[in-house]
């Protein structure tokens, strides 16, 4: 991730085309915040309400910034289309996703704060709390991941679809990593859930590396980059 976002930077300094720029900053953003839960995993926070629910704000931070981060993405394979067509119904789900992916957020954030893990026995609403973020969150994501790929078809920039695509499949494997939360912990759970952790970040960091075509980027005026807004050495 450290090694994605410097590139994710650079990349965003030698960009001269808005959409590129755009792109190079927003996986700066992603991967800056899967950084920070992955390092606040290191943290021992206290046992009260706060500090259990800082456990999970991080996760809630990634999970906000991929869903306005492919919201984005779908809207601009959307405007590169040449009949600027919708994306399976996505305009109009839009709104509504973001909504059911923040009240679930909401939900969880509450469920960590009030009925910590540890304790004996979870009340009622926690447990709902818990089974709807499982099922709502994976869910939603699942149905961007599916837009963003077939919008990635329909675009005819050959860099941004490969990009695009990248970004897709490492969206559904994050998916499924959140659905198999809900699910019994066993060895192979555990080994799908750690493999498909790993593939969405390789995927995620491909998607960085799509934005370019070749090695180190440097700096250069508009007239003297390609449709790419790159120029390449």
């Amino acid at each position: 991730m450290v090694l994605g976002i410097w590139r994710s930077a650079q990349m965003a300094n030698g960009f001269v085309d808005r959409v590129y720029k755009s792109k190079a900053l927003w996986m700066a953003a992603l991967m800056s915040s899967i950084l920070i839960s992955e390092l606040s995993s290191f943290i021992q926070f206290p046992s009260t309400a706060i500090g259990s629910s800082l456990v999970i704000l991080p996760l809630a931070l990634v999970i906000i910034v991929s869903y306005a981060f492919v919201d984005r993405t779908i809207l601009v394979a959307m405007r590169s289309d040449f009949f600027h067509r919708d994306v399976v119904g996505w305009m109009r789900v839009r709104l509504p996703g973001f909504v059911l992916v923040a009240g679930a957020l909401c939900l969880i954030v509450a469920d960590s704060a009030f009925a910590p893990s540890g304790t004996s026995a979870s009340p009622f609403w926690a447990t709902v709390a818990f089974d709807i973020f499982v099922v709502v969150v994976p869910l939603v994501l699942g149905y961007a991941a599916i837009a963003i790929v077939v919008s990635a078809r329909r675009t005819a920039d050959r860099t941004l679809k490969r990009h695009i695509l990248f970004l897709g499949l490492s969206l559904a494997c994050f998916a499924v990593v959140l659905a198999l939360f809900g699910s019994p912990s066993t060895d192979l759970s555990d080994f799908l859930e750690d493999a498909l952790n790993i593939a969405s970040l390789y995927m995620l960091y491909r998607a960085v590396m799509s934005l370019t075509l070749l090695g180190r980027v440097e700096r250069g005026t508009e007239s003297d980059l390609p449709s790419s807004a790159l120029r390449l050495s």
